[in-house]
């Protein structure tokens, strides 16, 4: 695998990350099933008090609509914690690559150094290897979001991969 290929391939979501999400949405599974039994609820509640309007006091749709509100906005509340922590994760995954790939070049310059001094390759052949790799780093945010857009759909892998190397021509 190359040197490039090597750091733009890794999964977004730390393991921590990834348990923190999966009980996040373990919870909105939770409620979903808790909003389940309150529209159940509120439709025999509607239904009874449509069909038995002589009894005022034993109507309880107000209550039953206010629990469902509230079940329905700390599920919103909760699927806003996942992105947020997916966000996070997509940052942290960011800088991680990038330090990955800033010690991976450093070990790369190590090697064409030592083969530098050795003459096993001449000047000319090192500066142009050590800028192909400086241009990888100068531009790492640029291809990771190309990569972003073929991952959504919005560039193709042939469109993707030829803007990746008009960046590092």
């Amino acid at each position: 695998m190359s040197f490039i290929k090597k750091i733009f391939n890794s999964s977004t979501l730390s393991k921590n990350n990834l348990e923190s999400v999966d009980n996040l949405k373990e919870k909105i599974k939770s409620l979903e099933k808790e909003l389940e039994s309150g529209y159940t609820e509120l439709g025999k509640s509607i239904a009874y008090d449509h069909f038995n309007c002589k009894d005022k006091d034993n109507i309880d749709s107000e209550n039953l609509l206010n629990n469902l509100k509230n079940i329905y906005e700390e599920i919103q509340n909760l699927n806003n914690e996942i992105i947020e922590v997916e966000k996070k994760a997509a940052k942290e995954k960011i800088l991680k690559e990038k330090a990955t790939l800033e010690k991976d070049f450093l070990k790369e310059k190590e090697k064409l150094d030592k083969a530098l001094v050795l003459e096993d390759i001449d000047k000319a052949a090192y500066n142009k290897r050590i800028q192909e790799l400086r241009k990888t780093i100068d531009n790492f945010e640029a291809i990771k979001k190309i990569e972003k857009h073929q991952e959504l759909g919005i560039l193709k892998k042939e469109e993707a991969e030829k803007k990746i190397d008009e960046l590092l021509s």
